[in-house]
């Protein structure tokens, strides 16, 4: 792929993913990609390598992409890979304390049924998996900010250090 398609690419990228960035990372990312273009417009412009910082952008854009896709927001109950977001658990914990007080022993929890204490464990193992997430991504993020060269961003493994999926079809015995 020659520059010009790269940054075509890296345009595409934000098009598609618009408001995962920061305004202002945005707003960088978008001047970064303007001046690529006419850099490569330029006689000698698809020789010149892509700005350090726009690359960076470019793997923080791909860390959020993939922290907002199912690969992270996930959790397996029934067979089923699911996902609830943090205003549902939220309302989901007011609603298990509300039929717990009213002297309820089960609850409806993603199509199946669960005793009260059962599903109110799941959504405390769910919001500690998310809160691990959200950690992770926030210390990919400095490292990629950290990064010196387009080697090592290109290197940086934005998928490691995630904590397992909560997988609530496995028993602890």
């Amino acid at each position: 792929m020659n520059r010009k398609e790269l940054i075509r690419q890296l345009d595409l990228d934000l098009v598609n993913n618009k408001g995962l960035l920061s305004h202002g990372e945005e707003q960088r990312y978008i001047d970064l990609v303007v001046e690529g273009y006419e850099t490569s417009d330029a006689e000698g412009g698809d020789e010149e390598p892509l700005p350090l910082e726009l690359l960076k952008l470019h793997k923080k854009l791909q860390l959020l992409i993939r922290d907002n896709s199912t690969e992270v927001n996930a959790f397996i109950i029934g067979g089923k890979r699911e996902w609830i977001d943090k205003h549902d658990r939220s309302n989901r914990r007011d609603a298990i304390d509300a039929l717990a007080a009213a002297g309820e022993t089960t609850v409806p929890f993603k199509g199946i049924t669960l005793p009260i204490t059962e599903a109110s464990m799941a959504l405390t193992a769910i919001e500690k998996y998310a809160a691990l997430c959200a950690e992770k991504t926030e210390e990919h993020a400095a490292v990629i900010d950290a990064l010196q060269t387009a080697e090592e961003v290109e290197a940086y493994d934005i998928t490691a250090g995630y904590p397992r999926v909560p997988n609530f079809d496995e028993r602890e015995e």
